[in-house]
């Protein structure tokens, strides 16, 4: 089988590009025979004796009468002023030779390149004529899926008869099927999922955080075989560059207190830091499904969320004096809200957005309404809480803990589930399990 090499070539423009080369040597093997038929005598040029022209002499003393192209999908004959192209089409040919040569056929370079910005997440080729006809690109930014694609061809107007296609939220790489006796690219095998499949071929794919961004091709003029192909991946752009940053107040919690003395310890799970928004818009969802499946962590974003996040008009909130400990992955904590009878609380915070990346601080506001008088307070998570995320046994301690230290119920607002229990059980528990 032909070997393919995977280099990895460098060039700099808006984003880093990778050009990922899967190199096709144009293997060549012809055979000459001194009688009709394809029989007796034999001389062969392959690749040993073909020379930087890409042109084997055929020896001058011997009259050969007939000719077969053994490997490679084309041949050029030469013999005095007359000229033979051989293809799968005509691979045995009854001829007179005497002193000519073989050339191998010429072929062109053609690169289909998204514009900036863009990359592929549609490829359709055609199955029946072992990509002859060529393929399409479709181009889009992260965010486009169905709209504004950019079409590229690898053989422009040439019609797709019988097309396969593969839609990704972006694609990572792709096997290439290589006929062994054409010694050409005929086909790919896209797996549902984008990634690199198997199958009798090549497999090159896209580096981490990268993505494809186009294909150079080596096409034969005289058969349209694709020679070689090399994948273009670019580096996908830091989406905490691209947004603009946004933030919202949200509510995390409402709890109506009845009209009692009664007092009672509410858990909240508050998150804190970088990670997923629970609610995205369409266009947010397909930006997030492009960056996950490039391999994307959002500790790459971080640093660039914390120079764009600036003060905001909205919520009247610096983000440049917000804590250092938001600047890395979401994390969660489980903290105690103790209400006042008779009064309505609210636990409300601020959440950064950019695109489908929130920023939540490890503080909150408590605003308690008690016989028409409202007040607000500000609660900054303190360290020794924020501290006990590392301990992941806590969280199943709580979660075990659901139905036994239940009081009166679950306060359900905004996806968050909210327990009221006893806080001094809680606390004795931690210290006599944990040792704190």
């Amino acid at each position: 089988m032909t070997q393919m090499r995977f280099d990895v070539k460098l060039r700099t423009c808006m984003f880093l590009i990778f050009y990922l080369n899967s190199v096709v040597s144009t293997f060549l093997r012809v055979g000459f025979y001194h009688k009709p038929q394809q029989e007796g005598y034999l001389e062969f040029c392959n690749d040993d004796n073909f020379d930087e022209n890409d042109t084997c002499n055929l020896t001058e003393v011997i009259d050969y009468r007939s000719v077969r192209l053994l490997k490679g999908s084309c041949v050029e004959l030469h013999y005095l002023d007359e000229s033979i192209f051989m293809t799968e089409f005509n691979k045995d040919l009854s001829h007179s030779f005497h002193g000519g040569y073989a050339k191998k056929c010429e072929s062109y370079n053609t690169s289909l390149i998204c514009p900036d910005g863009q990359f592929v997440k549609e490829i359709e080729w055609d199955t029946e004529f072992e990509l002859t006809r060529g393929f399409k690109l479709s181009c889009y930014e992260p965010k486009f899926y169905q709209s504004d694609a950019t079409i590229l061809e690898s053989h422009p107007g040439a019609k797709l008869f019988q097309s396969d296609k593969r839609k990704c939220a972006s694609t990572l790489g792709i096997t290439l099927k290589i006929d062994d006796e054409k010694d050409s690219v005929v086909g790919f095998d896209l797996k549902n999922n984008c990634t690199v499949g198997y199958s009798q071929g090549i497999r090159s794919s896209c580096l981490t955080e990268t993505a494809l961004s186009g294909i150079h091709l080596v096409i034969e003029n005289q058969t349209n075989y694709i020679k070689s192909s090399s994948l273009i991946c670019t580096e996908i752009p830091n989406i905490a560059s691209l947004c603009i940053p946004e933030d919202e107040k949200q509510i995390l919690l409402t709890y109506i207190g009845n009209t009692t003395n009664t007092k009672v310890t509410l858990k909240l799970e508050k998150r804190f830091g970088v990670g997923k928004s629970l609610v995205m818009s369409y266009l947010n969802m397909n930006e997030f499904e492009f960056y996950t499946s490039s391999g994307f962590k959002f500790q790459s974003s971080i640093p660039a969320l914390s120079k764009n996040f600036k003060n905001s008009d909205k919520t009247d909130f610096d983000w440049s004096s917000a804590a250092d400990n938001i600047w890395q992955e979401e994390r969660r904590v489980k903290i105690d809200i103790d209400t006042k009878a008779g009064c309505t609380t609210e636990i409300i915070e601020i959440v950064g957005k950019c695109s489908f990346i929130d920023v939540r601080l490890a503080q909150y506001t408590r605003v308690d309404t008690c016989h028409g008088e409202r007040s607000e307070t500000v609660v900054v998570i303190p360290d020794s809480i924020l501290n006990l995320t590392f301990r992941k046994e806590i969280f199943e301690l709580f979660d075990s803990d659901k139905i036994q230290n239940q009081k009166k119920g679950i306060v359900r607002n905004n996806a968050v589930e909210v327990f009221v229990k006893h806080t001094p059980y809680i606390i004795e528990k931690f210290i006599r399990q944990f040792k704190l």
